[in-house]
């Protein structure tokens, strides 16, 4: 058993190992007309269709040329879902949304679906700012706008996907042959 401290709730308590370090319902977003769990579905989708590949790598300890593509996509996947990774997807989105917002390229409503997205991950009305003030405060870089959780996670299907075009295009060269011999994906 480990003891654990809950920053959120303030709380202390026991648990297992395995059981500590767990967000429920992390990929979960909130909104209309939306499956809440349409992240998880995309994501369990594409690991359904990894397995076989991992499956029979990890019981025969060989790794085929066919198989390269496969495990590169589920390292992506696997690095994506990362909090260090969407640290970064946050950050990025919330930069593109300051240039936007100071050069005026992020149209009213646009900024307008943010705020709303923003009230439906619960944040207080009263901090949100118009789009004007978000303007004002944008420009000169000094101030950069909170990206919403359901605009960062609904970018990584795309990124998977976009990893998955990249990796199907691939030329790997075999340096175990008297010839070398190269391998497109």
């Amino acid at each position: 058993m480990m003891h654990v401290f809950d920053y959120r709730r303030g709380k202390r308590y026991r648990v297992k190992p395995g059981q500590a370090a767990r967000e429920r319902d992390f990929y979960r977003i909130k909104v209309t007309g939306e499956n809440p769990y349409v992240i998880e579905k995309d994501l369990s989708r594409l690991e359904g269709e990894l397995a076989p590949t991992l499956r029979r790598v990890t019981e025969t300890d060989v790794v085929r040329y066919q198989d390269i593509a496969d495990l590169l996509l589920f390292a992506s996947m696997v690095h994506v879902r990362g909090r260090r990774a969407l640290e970064q997807v946050y950050v990025g989105l919330e930069e593109k949304m300051r240039l936007g917002l100071e050069d005026g390229s992020l149209p009213r409503d646009e900024w307008e679906r943010i705020v709303e997205a923003h009230r439906r991950e619960g944040m207080d009305p009263a901090t949100l700012l118009t789009y004007e003030e978000a303007r004002h405060r944008a420009a000169g870089g000094v101030w950069t706008p909170v990206a919403p959780k359901e605009r960062v996670l609904g970018l990584l299907p795309n990124m998977q996907a976009i990893g998955g075009l990249l990796l199907t295009d691939i030329e790997v060269e075999s340096s175990t042959r008297k010839h070398p011999v190269k391998q497109r994906f």
